[in-house]
């Protein structure tokens, strides 16, 4: 029997290596009002707007292989595969006013999406769907009563089934249950919020009168777990966006030179300390420019919608380095 040199082997495997799709590759989906682009709204197609920024997708969700996106404009959110193929395209809200905020993933105990959770703007709803589309609840509407929102921003899904959703226009994040009552409210600063493996709430907190940024940590059911200085220096604008492997908090601010077209991103570890702090070019305007794989990996998005329909929504690996 003939056996194949092992060079050959080698050559052969790195070669499947490279051919092969990662989860990391970046993905672009063009611009366009047509199914499996993505809208946008600016000068170009609104003239006569007022509107202070342009607008395009607002959020992108990693699902190992495969990555959701907001398509925000138009009021529905794809499904992709590692290639940038249209898996599933999910319907969210029509009328004059839609504006997808944010998305977030539900997931059962082996990791798998269950279903998604999407921020509707325009209505100021909260809506559940199936992986494959199928609407399952909603809730919300615009309002200062219990289940109501002014201005709903950014969501997080915690494996005992809460919401954790933050409303800029009422400064705060409304912890839902399994069942859609809420359970308790929280002060929030329009700095971000994540949860760690724990579920627990991680946000951030300006004390003004000693002038530092503190992160804050409670328990899902709302006790405290730990509160820390974050030793950043001067800054402004802080916004948390996840705990890593490692357990540092992951942020963005603007330094004291000011906003120059980069924000500074850091990881703070327990001590509040950051082991890492480097520039992160952000597209303008998006609520969640930023996500990170289960396995760590960071993605980042990047699109210029003052341009569009010129280039593309792109969503890329990015290296905290």
């Amino acid at each position: 029997m003939s056996r194949t040199p092992i060079c050959v082997v080698a050559l052969m495997v790195m070669l499947m290596m490279f051919a092969a799709p990662s989860s990391w590759a970046a993905v672009a989906l063009l611009f366009g009002d047509e199914g499996g682009k993505v809208a946008f709204y600016n000068s170009s197609n609104h003239p006569d707007s007022e509107e202070p920024v342009p607008l395009g997708p607002l959020s992108f969700r990693v699902d190992g292989n495969e990555f959701w996106v907001a398509d925000s404009v138009a009021g529905r959110v794809y499904r992709l595969d590692g290639n940038g193929k249209v898996l599933t395209t999910i319907k969210v809200a029509t009328g004059d006013i839609v504006l997808l905020e944010d998305i977030g993933l539900a997931r059962g105990p082996d990791g798998a999406v269950t279903s998604v959770w999407v921020l509707s703007g325009g209505k100021q709803e909260i809506a559940q769907f199936s992986p494959d589309g199928k609407p399952l609840k909603i809730f919300g509407g615009r309002g200062e009563g219990p289940g109501q929102f002014l201005q709903i921003h950014r969501i997080e899904v915690g494996a005992s089934g809460r919401l954790y959703i933050a409303d800029k226009g009422r400064q705060k994040i409304f912890v839902f249950g399994p069942d859609l009552k809420l359970e308790r409210e929280e002060t929030w600063q329009w700095s971000g919020f994540c949860l760690d493996e724990k579920e627990n709430l991680c946000r951030l907190l300006w004390d003004d009168k000693a002038k530092v940024t503190k992160l804050v940590v409670q328990s899902p059911d709302g006790k405290p777990v730990k509160t820390v200085v974050l030793d950043i220096g001067k800054h402004s604008d802080p916004e948390l966006w996840f705990m890593n492997a490692k357990g540092e908090a992951c942020l963005t601010f603007v330094p004291p030179e000011g906003f120059k077209g980069t924000f500074k991103f850091a990881a703070c570890g327990a001590n509040g300390k950051p082991v890492l702090v480097t520039d992160l070019k952000p597209p303008l305007a998006m609520n969640r420019f930023i996500d990170q794989a289960a396995k760590g990996s960071l993605f980042l998005g990047v699109a210029d919608y003052t341009n569009a329909p010129k280039g593309d929504f792109k969503i890329e690996p990015w290296s905290a380095k």
